[in-house]
């Protein structure tokens, strides 16, 4: 059992001090400091792991014998790739806009990070396209999609979903713990994770609050 030591970090640009300030020292925004208690002797452990999963969950949603690859001319790259069916489709008269604004679609293993003010739209967005990606397209099969929240219940985001009319195969999931969410949802190898949203989440053993610049 480590020795527990209490610090205060910036949420706004991830300063650390030793002691509460009314204004960062750093970035001279004022009401950022939050207490943060950080336990001595299992940091390192816990970077570790934290780390080791988060490599072990982006690892089985890549190609298989990934680990094979090696460089190759950028003549080569497109060879042989069919460009329509290339990117994941997103079907129907909403899908089409978004992919537009995409570039023809969602790229295989991408990250696509969503902003706007509060109230907007972007978790309504958000579950919207996981359900036409679960939904597939006429060539393809349907694919599970695993919908994380960490601001709201599973039953929030099932209302939601009422509302809209989406009757898709979903997986939902509440959490903020970034290790749990891999963990929990690896065994489906979803074609698609959204997380809503990003801020919420922390990785164990890294210092700073969720949804600062270090976490």
């Amino acid at each position: 059992m480590g020795k527990e030591k209490v610090s205060w970090v910036c949420s706004n640009c991830g300063y650390t001090a030793g002691q509460w300030w009314g204004v960062c020292r750093s970035c001279s925004v004022s009401g950022t400091m939050k207490e943060f208690h950080e336990v001595k002797g299992s940091e390192s452990i816990g970077k570790v792991s934290g780390f080791s999963v988060m490599e072990d969950g982006l690892r089985s949603w890549l190609p298989e014998k990934s680990g094979e690859l090696h460089p190759i001319r950028l003549s080569e790259v497109n060879r042989g790739v069919d460009h329509l069916h290339w990117r994941i489709p997103l079907s129907g008269p909403f899908g089409n806009e978004v992919s537009r604004v995409l570039g023809g679609g969602l790229v295989p293993g991408s990250l696509t990070l969503v902003g706007g003010d509060p109230g907007v739209g972007k978790s309504t967005l958000l579950l919207q396209m996981a359900a036409l990606i679960a939904e597939g397209d006429k060539d393809g099969e349907a694919s599970p999609v695993v919908y994380v929240s960490g601001e709201e219940s599973v039953e929030q985001i099932g209302n939601r979903a009422d509302r809209l009319t989406i009757g898709s195969d979903i997986y939902l999931y509440s959490s903020t713990d970034i290790e749990d969410i891999l963990r929990k949802v690896q065994h489906l190898s979803p074609r698609a994770l959204v997380v809503d949203s990003v801020q919420t989440v922390y990785l164990k053993g890294i210092t700073g609050s969720p949804g600062g610049i270090i976490q």
